[in-house]
């Protein structure tokens, strides 16, 4: 019938799928960009609560239910399987929507995963650090 309408559907429906990918909102990536520096004074705090000897540092371990280790290296997570169930999990204890919100995952190695959430606290202010076991299940939440 229309012999060369090909490659005009094709090029219509390139232009279509452009535009809506233009449109389409912004979802944020599992796991978000880090600020170097807070990012470093957290993972400092936890190889420090883990492998503390002093009393307060043993006696706060014990409350967040956290194995104590002879030497450790907390280190920022990346790969997007973690940061996919650490989204989800945070997710399930968060009453109002937060989508937006950047993530900072650590792994704290048998003692399971924190994850901080930068932007549901104030500029100034300590923010909120969810702990969950390694099998994502939420322990306690502190604030640094």
């Amino acid at each position: 019938m229309f012999p060369h309408t090909g490659p005009l559907l094709v090029a219509l429906g390139a232009l279509a799928a452009a535009r809506a990918a233009a449109t389409a909102p912004k979802v944020r990536a599992p796991c978000s960009a880090i600020d170097s520096a807070a990012v470093a004074h957290t993972e400092a705090y936890f190889d420090n609560l883990v492998t503390s000897q002093e009393s307060a540092q043993t006696s706060l371990r014990r409350s967040l239910d956290l194995s104590q280790m002879a030497q450790f290296a907390t280190h920022y997570v990346t790969d997007s399987i973690t940061c996919q169930s650490a989204r989800r999990a945070v997710a399930f204890h968060l009453p109002e929507p937060y989508e937006q919100s950047r993530l900072w995952i650590y792994d704290l190695g048998p003692n399971g995963y924190a994850v901080e959430a930068p932007d549901l606290a104030p500029p100034g202010e300590p923010r909120p650090v969810f702990l969950f076991d390694r099998h994502w299940r939420y322990e306690s939440t502190l604030e640094l």
